[in-house]
Parts: C-alpha cells; structure tokens; sequence
C-alpha cells in the first residue's frame, strides 16, 4: 500500500526479476540498490570449473536482493580478493579442484602468505566471511576459518619516568600560569564593577571590555566597526596594537592582531568558566555591550 492507502502498481504479466546466476552457473550480474551493475565470469579465473561455480554460488547470493551487498563496492572488493586467493591457489603443486579441497593447510598456508597489516587482515577476515556461507567446505576447515585474526600490535609507547615527569611540570605551570590570569582579572572586574577604577584609565577600558564579554561573548565593538571587530581604543586596552600581556590575562588565548580582532580573545565562555556575569553591569557600559550582540560558538 501507499501512503495515502492505494495499492502500489503491480508489474506488468510474466514480469520476473532479473536473475544473478546465469544458466552456466559462472557470470553474476550484480545490480546494487542504486542501481548501477556489475558483471563477474568466474570462468575467467585460474581455478577449476567445479571450485569456481561453487565460489559464483556463494557470489550470487550476496549480490542478490537481501544478501547483503547493497553497494557495487562491496562486490567488487570480494571479487577482488576471490582472483587474489585463485592466483595462490593456482601456485600450488596440487591445487584443489573443489571447496572440498580447501582444507585446514589451503587456508593457514594462504592465511600466512597475506601480510599482517590492518589490510590483510580486513582481507582474511572478509574472505573467511565468504568461504563460512559455501556448504561444501568441509568441517575441519571452517573449523579453521573460525579461528581469530590476531590484532595488530600497539604503536603506541608508553613515556618514560622522566617524560612523564616533564609533561606533569609542564602542566602544573600551564595550569598556574591560567589560574593567576583569571584570578588577576576577577579581581579588575570586581574592582571595576565596584567604580574603583574612575572613566578614562587604561584598567578602566580594560574592565570594560571583561564586562561586555562576560555578558554578551563580545568585545565591545566601535561605533562603526565590521561584525568581530574590536574599537582601536580597546584593542590597544587589551594590547592588541601595542603589546602588553592584558589580551593573554583576559582571555587566556592567543594575542589579538592588528585592528584588535574580537576573535582573538573571546573564544573563552568567561561567563560559564569564571563566572564573570554575576553582577549587575553599571549604567555607564550597559548600551554599549549590548550592541555586541551574539554568543560564542561552542
């Protein structure tokens, strides 16, 4: 039924789907759910005739609709790996002429001969796949393939006392080096917002630029200034032009270029991390931090 409760149209009389497995039991065609085909001839490899249509089988159940192989991809990786095992196969002093054949040895010895590398056993591991759903291979060697890969072995090092030792130094003055920033620049805020601090100092602006921030994710903008953009005054404030480790102190983050960009210190939430808009801003910034607009992304 459709969406709407009318039966879906039926194909036309003596319509059939188009078959996988050709009559000779050798060519799977493969058409995925995009709808794109792709043809096998199993004839074409170095194996004898009974191994490679037991193998077509085996192919064309998984191409065909519900077998699992949605994606041409996917069908033709696993040829790709089938004409690799037929070339080793075909190697062999006494090659097997049937599933039967494949006996625990025919696997191990194939298993040895791929490298141990995330490819080959993603190899191994997607043939062993493919040879469980053939009926004719006999117990003893599905025995085999059930047997794990391995893994790969860790790249990773562990660090030695005395790295270790450095990264934990390292981190402790990173961490201190922060904690005295934010702790200085709660102190301005709260002296600022406590007028002690009076209009036209340099800490003044500085604090006022804490206080936009906390409360809209902004650096107060100029009059006129392009979206992100800080006013010179601040910028130079927060040592944006002339230097000076205010824009470090504030936002613990790198410097400002020139022009004072907003988006060189406020990429720190200061109103989650620190707690900066607890208090009620003054009269006097209240318009201007507001047209800051936005927030920071997260």
């Amino acid at each position: 039924m459709s969406g709407r409760g009318r039966r879906a149209a039926l194909p036309e009389q003596g319509h059939r789907r188009p078959t996988v497995l050709d009559t000779q039991g050798m060519v799977v065609e493969h058409r995925d759910a995009a709808g794109r085909t792709r043809s096998y001839d199993f004839g074409q490899l170095p194996v004898a005739p009974e191994l490679a249509r037991s193998w077509a089988r085996v192919f064309a159940s998984r191409c065909a609709p519900g077998g699992g192989w949605n994606s041409a991809h996917s069908s033709t990786t696993s040829w790709t790996i089938l004409a690799r095992v037929a070339g080793f196969l075909a190697e062999r002093g006494s090659p097997p002429t049937s599933s039967e054949g494949l006996t625990p040895v025919v696997w191990n010895a194939y298993r040895l001969s791929r490298p141990h590398t995330a490819t080959g056993l993603n190899e191994l591991a997607a043939l062993a796949a493919f040879l469980r759903r053939d009926p004719e291979i006999p117990a003893s060697a599905r025995e085999a393939i059930r047997q794990r890969m391995g893994r790969l072995p860790a790249k990773e090092e562990a660090f030695s006392p005395a790295e270790f030792e450095q990264i934990r130094h390292t981190a402790r003055r990173m961490v201190r080096a922060a904690h005295l920033r934010i702790t200085h620049n709660l102190q301005l805020l709260e002296g600022w917002r406590g007028g002690a601090h009076p209009d036209g100092w340099a800490q003044c602006q500085v604090g006022e630029a804490l206080e936009a921030l906390a409360r809209t994710g902004f650096c107060p903008p100029g009059p006129s200034s392009r979206p992100g953009r800080v006013s010179g005054a601040y910028a130079r404030a927060l040592g944006g032009r002339d230097g000076g480790g205010d824009v470090e102190a504030a936002f613990s983050g790198p410097r400002g270029g020139r022009g004072g960009s907003c988006a060189a210190g406020g990429r720190v939430r200061l109103e989650r991390l620190h707690g900066l808009g607890a208090a009620r801003a003054p009269d006097r910034l209240r318009a201007r931090a507001g047209r800051g607009g936005g927030r920071l992304p997260h």
